[in-house]
């Protein structure tokens, strides 16, 4: 079953880069830059490799970066960032009503 997953997961990426690069080489590109506009087959081509090996390098690694930023110790940014957890106040004072 975790293979079953892993394989889709691989297969969605593989699509996913393959839109991406499509876009970015056929779209964004020669919207943004004359020289692009003139790019032969061949040139095309590795700009899509390019493209599509950035996305793919740089997808994991926003992943794995993700928005978990760990708190140091005594700080109390844990409180400031996510709120104590019922509802502000005293646990007494929540708790009595």
């Amino acid at each position: 079953m975790v293979v079953g997953f892993f394989s889709h997961t691989m297969a969605l990426c593989s699509s996913d880069a393959d839109a991406i690069t499509a876009v970015v080489t056929r779209d964004i590109a020669p919207a943004f830059s004359r020289t692009a506009r003139a790019w032969s087959a061949r040139v095309g081509l590795v700009a899509a490799r390019v493209t599509a090996l950035a996305f793919l390098g740089l997808s994991p690694a926003t992943g794995l970066r993700g928005p978990y930023r760990p708190c140091r110790a005594g700080t109390g940014s844990f409180r400031r960032r996510y709120g104590s957890g019922h509802g502000g106040g005293s646990f007494a004072a929540h708790a009595a009503g």
